[in-house]
């Protein structure tokens, strides 16, 4: 096991000594073990002294610890890297502290990042979709404009060539301008028609 905090008291301070009162299911050779207590090294001072009791309740191990060092330093293994820390226990449980707040940091802002990015991709799949159901749209509407013309067209063609209007000769004009005009409309439909299907 190691160190439970919620265990440990102060039974006695005075002129800058303390007197602590630690209780554990640990055996005392655990709890003698070098860097069982570093947890304490912000609180705890050189000369200090430990009450211990430990192990089993079946066989109780008492003990006076002196503090006779103060860890200035932590070591860690994770993953295979050894990380050094400085400034004690609390240097170790204060870079920690930095180090997940900086990992939080890092973990909102790939997520408003891909949040952004979605708003981006979203947006951009309405507008296309909306360009689409336009081009669609007037896809249709030039159908519907050069079939009416085509119509006018063979119309007009029919016109032309009708006994009333050959024997008109003002008539037989104004057809063919009409035709013309016509022409020219049914040309610019089918650039912009295929302008939109390309």
């Amino acid at each position: 096991m190691s160190f439970d905090s919620k265990n440990f008291s102060v039974m006695a301070y005075a002129n800058g000594f303390t007197l602590w009162n630690y209780t554990t299911a640990d055996t005392l050779e655990s709890v003698t073990a070098s860097g069982y207590f570093n947890e304490i090294a912000p609180f705890a001072r050189i000369g200090d002294m430990i009450l211990t009791v430990a192990g089993a309740q079946s066989s109780v191990s008492p003990a006076i610890m002196a503090v006779t060092a103060i860890a200035d330093g932590v070591a860690e293994i994770e993953n295979g890297l050894l990380t050094a820390y400085q400034g004690g226990y609390e240097g170790y449980l204060s870079a920690k502290r930095a180090e997940e707040a900086a990992r939080r940091a890092q973990e909102e802002q790939r997520e408003r990042e891909r949040y952004e990015a979605g708003k981006k991709e979203s947006y951009r799949s309405k507008k296309d979709r909306a360009e689409e159901a336009a081009r669609k749209a007037k896809i249709k509407q030039l159908e519907a404009d050069i079939s009416a013309a085509e119509e006018e067209e063979a119309r007009l063609n029919q016109r032309l060539v009708s006994p009333e209007v050959l024997a008109d000769y003002k008539a037989a004009g104004e057809v063919a301008r009409s035709l013309d005009e016509l022409r020219a409309k049914l040309e610019a439909l089918y650039e912009e028609y295929a302008q939109y299907i390309a």
